[in-house]
């Protein structure tokens, strides 16, 4: 048996753990999603009536967008357009820890000792001592946040685009999804 074969076999197992009519695959029309969609419709057929759910954020790439249409038995729509997200909250830039943390800055709702500590990249431990601080931000950020000249950042765009229809999605049919993030 090859390694290949073995991952399957065992991917296999942990899928007869489950009843496939409590759960979706959640389909991004990328590489790991596709390769469940793969073991599930044509690997291992007695799975195939799990239904797969992709969402068109509107920020794919037209061939991404083209697989979650033709590969997809239900594609939902986010619950706010791009253009929106932008307007009403600013747009990702870093990472989203990052662009959270700039966030929490930008609006004011960040402590003086916790927005210091962002800037720095540093906090006094519990003896006193200066330690570094992993989730600082990073050079090009901060620079950029102290001169005032970074445009709004937000880490919404997620949350409306694929966090919020993929939830009421859940809740309105009581699936599960196979596959997404629990952030």
């Amino acid at each position: 048996m090859t390694i290949a074969k073995f991952y399957l076999e065992d991917l296999r197992a942990k899928f007869w753990k489950i009843d496939p009519k409590e759960y979706y695959l959640s389909y991004s029309g990328g590489k790991d999603s596709h390769l469940l969609y793969w073991f599930i419709k044509e690997y291992a057929p007695e799975f195939k009536d799990i239904k797969v759910v992709g969402i068109n954020t509107y920020m794919e790439h037209p061939q991404i967008r083209k697989r979650i249409y033709d590969n997809c038995d239900i594609v939902l729509l986010p619950t706010m357009k791009p253009f929106d997200i932008k307007k009403e909250y600013g747009i990702p830039c870093f990472s989203k820890t990052q662009d959270y943390l700039i966030d929490l800055v930008q609006r004011g709702t960040i402590g003086e000792k916790a927005r210091e500590r962002l800037i720095t990249g540093y906090f006094v431990g519990k003896d006193g001592e200066l330690v570094k601080d992993k989730f600082g931000l990073n050079k090009k950020a901060k620079e950029l946040l102290l001169k005032g000249e970074l445009h709004r950042i937000s880490p919404k765009c997620c949350e409306y685009l694929k966090k919020k229809p993929a939830k009421e999605f859940d809740k309105k049919t009581g699936l599960k999804p196979i596959m997404r993030s629990k952030r």
